[in-house]
C-alpha cells in the first residue's frame, strides 16, 4: 500500500511490470494506465484471479471510453474478448450494464445497432453456456436486444422462463413491432409488477398512434409515480430516435407543466424520465437548448436538479 499525496511516488522495485492502480478498489480514483499496462490489460483482462480487480478494471476501461481515450467500438471488442469468460455474476451484470449505456450515450447511432448486436451474442453465449449464476442476468439482457422475433417469442412459449424476462421479451417484441403478446402476458400475470411492465410494453411500440397515446398517457397527470416511470421506460425506445424526436422538446415544456401541476415527488420521476438515447449532435444540442431555456425560469428544486445533472451529461457526449 502505498499512501500518495502532492508528489509523485517512485517505486523503483517495481519498474517495468504492469501497475494496476486502485486494484482493490481502496480509493476514489480517475485512473489512466500507460502503455504497455493498457497493452497487459486488453491482452489478459479475463485472466486476472481477484474479481474486485477486474471489475475495477472494467470500471476504468468505461471510464475511459466515457472520457474519449478510447473508442465505444474498443471497449465493445474488449468485451467480446474477455466478458465472455467471466464467472462471476456481478462483474458480468455491471459490465453489460454498463456497455449498453455507454453505446447508447457516445456511439454513433448508425453504429449502435452493430455494438449492441455484438453485446446480445455475449448474453447468449452466457445464456447456453449454463452457468446457473450467471443465466439469470445474461437472460435478461438478452431479451431486450435480440432480433431474433423467433427466439423470443418461442421463448415465451417455455413455462420455465422467469417472469422478468418474459416481460423483457414481450417488451423487445412490441419494440420490434409485434405487440400482440401484451395482452396475453398481462392476463398471465396479473401482479402490480405486471401492470408496469405492460405499460412499459405498449410504450415502446414504434407506431405514430403508438407513441401519440402513450405521451397523453404519460402527461395526463392520472398515473401514480411507478406508472409514470413504466410508461417513461417504454417511450424513448433506442432505435426510435426519429419517431420520437417531436417529443423530445416537448418533453420540457410538457414535463415542467406537469411537474408544476403535481409536485416535488412527480417533479423527481420527471427527471427520471429524461430521453437517454442514440442522436446526433444536432439533435443532443437541440434538447440541450430546450432544458437550458427552461432552467433559466421556475422549475421545481428536485426537476432543476435532474435536469443540470442532464445537461452535464449531454455537454460531455458533445
Amino acid at each position: 500500500d502505498v499512501q500518495l499525496g502532492d508528489e509523485p511516488v517512485r517505486l523503483e522495485d517495481f519498474a517495468g511490470r504492469v501497475v494496476v492502480p486502485n486494484s482493490g478498489d481502496e480509493t476514489f480514483a480517475v485512473i489512466r494506465p500507460d502503455e504497455q499496462s493498457w497493452a497487459a490489460i486488453t491482452g489478459g483482462l479475463s485472466s486476472i484471479e481477484s474479481q474486485l480487480t477486474r471489475a475495477m478494471l472494467w470500471w476504468t476501461a468505461v471510464d475511459l471510453c466515457e472520457s474519449q481515450v478510447i473508442g465505444v467500438g474498443d471497449l465493445v471488442a474488449l468485451a467480446d474478448q474477455h466478458l465472455r469468460p467471466e464467472t462471476h455474476p456481478l462483474v458480468f451484470e455491471g459490465v453489460m450494464r454498463n456497455l449498453q449505456l455507454v453505446t447508447r450515450r457516445y456511439a454513433e447511432p448508425a453504429q449502435v445497432a452493430g455494438h449492441l448486436e455484438v453485446v446480445a451474442d455475449i448474453a447468449r453465449g452466457a445464456v447456453e453456456g449454463g452457468d446457473p449464476t450467471l443465466a439469470p442476468g445474461a437472460s435478461r439482457v438478452l431479451a431486450r436486444l435480440s432480433a431474433d422475433t423467433d427466439f423470443l417469442v418461442g421463448w415465451l412459449g417455455q413455462a420455465d422462463v422467469d417472469p422478468t424476462v418474459r416481460w423483457a421479451a414481450v417488451h423487445r417484441l412490441a419494440e420490434l413491432g409485434d405487440a400482440s403478446h401484451i395482452d396475453a402476458e398481462a392476463e398471465r400475470d396479473r401482479s402490480v409488477a405486471g401492470h408496469h411492465a405492460a405499460l412499459t410494453a405498449r410504450a415502446a411500440v414504434p407506431t405514430a398512434a403508438a407513441k401519440a397515446e402513450a405521451w397523453k398517457r404519460l402527461m395526463s397527470g392520472d398515473l401514480g409515480n411507478h406508472e409514470f416511470d413504466a410508461v417513461g421506460a417504454g417511450f424513448w425506445g433506442w432505435e426510435q430516435a426519429d419517431l420520437v424526436h417531436p417529443y423530445l422538446t416537448r418533453y420540457v415544456t410538457d414535463g415542467l407543466d406537469l411537474a408544476h401541476r403535481s409536485g416535488q415527488g412527480m417533479a423527481d420521476v420527471i427527471g427520471d424520465a429524461f430521453p437517454r438515447l442514440p442522436l446526433t449532435p444536432d439533435v443532443r444540442r437541440e434538447l440541450r437548448a430546450a432544458v437550458a431555456e427552461a432552467l433559466a425560469g421556475d422549475v421545481p428544486t428536485v426537476l432543476a436538479r435532474a435536469w443540470n445533472d442532464a445537461i452535464d451529461d449531454l455537454d460531455r457526449t458533445l
